[in-house]
């Protein structure tokens, strides 16, 4: 059997040498400190709130990337199951296979998860059946305590245990279990503002509605909830009925393509001959992704010199693989290099997403091969756009003829292989309207 493991750090999302302190992101706390929370601070609260809350806290704001004691929590984790989702800059799902509940083996992740962390940092887990109930153990945790569940603790971290493993864990010590709850029956229970996956307007309705309990949404009916909250309320009712199959979906180590150039043993480059090597590295880089049909949304480069190693990144708004962009990325960023003498580079691309292909016809032209139709297609993108300019969405693409542009061609005589003539007519202001078609 395999059971999952989900955990979310607090005090892991800045960096704060005061003790009381949270993290703001557009004036909302995001993460907040032990001592804060134990104040009264909570994640999703408004920063003025907070401030007016406790007068002595520190507000930061959040780090755009995890904060490297959450790097080294998960390094730690990852050492245990090679299975691992990371989730957003501070939490996790973890899958452990075993015949009995992993109980021994998460309190010694625990134990040392608390060496990592200092005494304003802690991480919440819950050990379940399925990621979905693990999840659900932390995020109830927050407004009550689970009924029928076991509560652990390894220094500072917490543990919660799933009812349906505690009565295995209770069975397996000869002792009569305090309730008979099956795998996920006990869901039902869970508070309405726990659920984490229904947006906050749904849960303050259904609270006014007197929904307070998951298990209620039953008693609503499919049909209201579909009149109120529109077709993706259908999907709330599976929730009562976890997925005995659900696995996590493993991505760490993070995903990366590089690649690297190194000097000779004892030969170091001189410095005036990094744009060159980042210019060779960013050119094999762009095929490589581009035969992987991938896009990155981080750039990057790292260097080791004599005097130690550098480097920095860039994020981007889309996927990209072309080497022209790579190069634009990261060419104002080589001159933080300062070094004289280099021993490597490296050019990276991370977090990175699968591009759509599109299929190509191919002829041969003049004895070469050739895309078919390129120049043509070529030729009526740009006078779509000279037209849009002038009359915007005057022309779109991937719209059929028309009545009047079908008429045009008629009266024309021209066939399918004059582009311009069947899609382009007259509006009877004087601007053109129709459609264009890829080639």
């Amino acid at each position: 059997m395999k059971y999952a493991l989900f955990g979310q750090g607090e005090g892991v999302r800045a960096a704060c040498a005061h003790p009381v302190w949270a993290s703001v992101r557009q004036g909302i706390v995001t993460d907040a400190s032990v001592s804060a929370r134990m104040r009264g601070i909570r994640p999703g609260m408004r920063q003025a709130t907070a401030e007016a809350l406790v007068s002595d806290v520190v507000c930061c704001p959040e780090s755009a990337q995890p904060e490297p004691v959450m790097e080294a929590v998960w390094r730690t984790i990852w050492k245990f199951s090679p299975w691992l989702e990371t989730v957003n800059h501070d939490a996790f799902f973890l899958q452990m296979p075993g015949r009995a509940a992993p109980l021994r083996e998460v309190r010694l992740l625990l134990q040392q998860l608390d060496g990592l962390l200092s005494d304003e940092q802690r991480v919440r887990t819950g050990l379940a059946e399925t990621p979905f109930l693990a999840r659900a153990l932390v995020e109830w945790s927050r407004w009550e305590r689970v009924p029928a569940a076991l509560y652990r603790k390894a220094g500072r971290q917490q543990l919660i245990v799933s009812p349906g493993i505690a009565v295995e864990v209770q069975a397996a010590a000869g002792r009569q279990p305090a309730a008979s709850l099956r795998f996920g029956a006990w869901i039902g229970r869970l508070p309405i503002q726990a659920m984490w996956l229904l947006p906050e307007q749904a849960r303050t309705a259904l609270l006014q509605f007197g929904v307070r309990r998951l298990g209620e949404l039953t008693e609503v009916g499919a049909d209201r909830l579909r009149r109120h909250f529109g077709k993706e309320a259908f999907g709330w009712l599976h929730l009562l009925q976890p997925d005995a199959a659900q696995t996590v979906r493993v991505n760490y180590p993070p995903p990366e393509r590089a690649e690297t150039w190194r000097a000779n043993v004892d030969e170091p480059v001189d410095r005036r001959h990094l744009p060159a090597l980042v210019e060779t590295l960013a050119s094999a880089l762009s095929m490589q992704l581009e035969r992987a049909e991938l896009g990155a949304l981080a750039i990057g480069v790292r260097w080791e010199t004599d005097a130690g190693s550098g480097g920095f990144e860039r994020l981007m708004k889309r996927p990209t693989w072309r080497r022209e962009t790579i190069l634009a990325q990261l060419g104002q960023g080589l001159e933080t290099c300062t070094e004289s003498r280099l021993e490597s580079v490296t050019v990276y691309g991370r977090d990175l997403r699968p591009c759509s292909s599109i299929q190509l016809r191919w002829e041969v032209r003049d004895g070469a091969l050739m895309q078919a139709d390129g120049t043509v297609g070529e030729n009526l993108r740009k006078l779509v756009g000279q037209v849009n300019r002038k009359y915007p969405n005057g022309i779109r693409i991937g719209m059929r003829p028309g009545f009047r542009e079908l008429r045009l061609q008629a009266v024309l005589g021209t066939g399918t292989g004059s582009a311009v003539g069947a899609v382009l007519g007259t509006r009877a202001g004087g601007a053109p309207n129709g459609t264009v078609h890829r080639p």
